[in-house]
């Protein structure tokens, strides 16, 4: 079985500020999504919901490690279909403030999955 990297508790502390519908920006500054689900590392609290949690529909080993290292879900705003879904580690998350999340990288490099 692979370890999983810990994350850092300024990591936990970026995931933990984060709430529904904020939106998403990539490294690159563009607007790309918004916040649909938030979880927390369980050994810090367990699941905090930012929308109403759903298991992420991927394949088994990435879903494993999300619930395990917490993530959050984003909706990818800016095209017309509504079920294409990026998940981001708590790690990626480069600062969150009152209007926006900022991620460490571009959209095109976080786990993708269709709901």
């Amino acid at each position: 079985m692979r370890t999983l990297s810990v994350v850092h508790a300024g990591a936990r502390e970026r995931l933990a500020r984060i709430r529904a519908d904020m939106p998403v920006e990539d490294a690159s500054g563009e607007r790309f999504g918004r916040v649909t689900d938030v979880r927390l590392d369980p050994a810090t609290g367990g699941l905090t919901p930012a929308g109403a949690h759903q298991a992420p529909n991927l394949p088994v080993e990435f879903a494993e490690r999300l619930h395990q290292i917490g993530y959050i879900r984003i909706e990818d705003t800016r095209y017309f279909r509504r079920d294409f879904r990026y998940y981001a580690t708590p790690d990626q998350v480069s600062s969150v403030d009152a209007a926006v999340v900022r991620l460490d990288r571009h959209c095109r490099d976080l786990i993708t999955a269709f709901d």
